[in-house]
């Protein structure tokens, strides 16, 4: 293997280590290009590729990916890991590729002391967004000892009515990529009430509002973020630009579910006076351009609360709609051999999938009162199609 080679890929190693999954600079662009042709001076490295076809996030972007394995039993107790490179290329004139660069770090082995290491496997999952068309995509494998696993496939998204293209035919982005929105020019206003939940359920939440924010385009928007459970708004933000978009993702990440107050839990009809209370705020007259958008897991409670002033004003009345995401319940989809070792990223983690739908909460009463809609959201889908439905009922559409 070339000194050209090993110097540059362990450059790559370095950086990798620190920086995680991202986008190779420009300038570096042509000599990482070059490591991708085989040499006669490779050694191997084993590895198997799993794709992973481009499916449709809550951010209303697809993602495409990949699943590789390497046998452990070809890799030294001493080796830190692999460097990762993609390239994905799309089949289009002129078109130029995206780099990827990624550093997989292996499980800790030594509680596997006396066993035999052929038998487990590393998996080392990746992925990048991608617009509608056809793609190449090539994945290298190297080790500290410069061996060498190369892989690539084929990769296709065709053009999907149901969803607004958030990426451009032959456009790729690394997940970093992807900002909060701009927001459009549309006249009216946008309200957005987010009853946060989990870490987990937020990040659903936080991708659905970029995908909204993005999608009805309207040129003003406010979020006010709280939490039913423990009766608190955590933020109320107009919203300018990215950046305030992302003063709600930091108010969501300092936010603690697991902590209620006992004069919450000694109060049941608080929550009526809570929603009351949050619902006031917003009782100024609207025009017909202005919608309203509750978000989040149900309630635990189905109370009845006063309906707003605001759905009392007849031709006058706000669009409301209430995207009601179902709870998720966790399954194992794929179940690993016992001998498997897990990458730290989760390649085996457990995937979590809608349950069955609950009853009417609070929420979902005070949107009908206003004459809105409930839409029960349980994959990117059901999203995509109440953005859809929402819109149409705005006037303009």
């Amino acid at each position: 293997m070339s000194s050209h080679f090993a110097a540059l890929l362990g450059a790559l190693l370095a950086a990798a280590m620190v920086h995680g999954q991202e986008p190779v600079a420009a300038e570096a662009a042509p000599s990482t290009e070059r490591l991708f042709q085989p040499s006669p001076e490779d050694k191997p490295l084993a590895c198997e590729l799993r794709p992973v076809a481009p499916e449709l996030t809550y951010r209303l972007v697809y993602r495409a990916g990949y699943l590789a394995t390497v046998p452990m039993g070809q890799i030294a107790a001493s080796q830190r890991g692999l460097a990762v490179l993609i390239r994905v290329t799309p089949q289009r004139a002129g078109a130029r590729p995206l780099l990827l660069k990624d550093f997989a770090k292996f499980p800790e082995r030594s509680g596997e002391q006396g066993r035999d290491a052929a038998k487990f496997e590393a998996q080392i999952p990746g992925g990048f967004l991608v617009g509608e068309g056809q793609y190449h995509a090539e994945l290298l494998l190297a080790d500290e000892q410069r061996r060498v696993c190369r892989k690539s496939w084929d990769l296709e998204l065709k053009p999907h009515k149901a969803v607004s293209a958030a990426l451009t035919p032959g456009q790729l982005l690394a997940f970093s990529q992807l900002e909060w929105p701009h927001l459009g020019a549309r006249a009216g206003s946008l309200t957005v009430l987010l009853n946060a939940g989990t870490p987990a359920g937020n990040g659903v939440l936080l991708e659905s509002l970029a995908a909204i924010v993005e999608q009805m385009a309207f040129g003003h928007v406010k979020v006010v973020a709280f939490s039913l459970d423990q009766r608190i708004e955590l933020l109320r933000q107009e919203v300018a630009g990215p950046p305030d978009l992302r003063r709600v993702e930091e108010a969501l990440k300092g936010f603690n579910p697991a902590t209620v107050s006992y004069d919450v839990l000694r109060d049941p009809a608080g929550l009526r006076r809570f929603l009351d209370g949050l619902l006031a705020q917003e009782e100024a007259p609207v025009a017909p351009g202005h919608a309203v958008l509750f978000l989040g897991y149900p309630a635990l409670d189905d109370s009845h609360v006063p309906t707003p002033a605001a759905c009392t004003e007849g031709s006058r009345k706000a669009v409301y709609a209430y995207f009601d995401f179902v709870p998720p319940t966790t399954v194992r989809r794929e179940r690993p051999p016992e001998n498997s070792m897990r990458h730290h990223r989760g390649s085996w983690a457990e995937q979590q999938v809608p349950m069955m739908r609950a009853m009417p909460d609070a929420i979902s009463r005070i949107t009908h009162a206003c004459s809105g809609k409930v839409y029960h959201i349980g994959s990117p889908s059901d999203l995509a199609a109440a953005v859809q439905a929402t819109d149409q009922l705005l006037p303009g559409r």
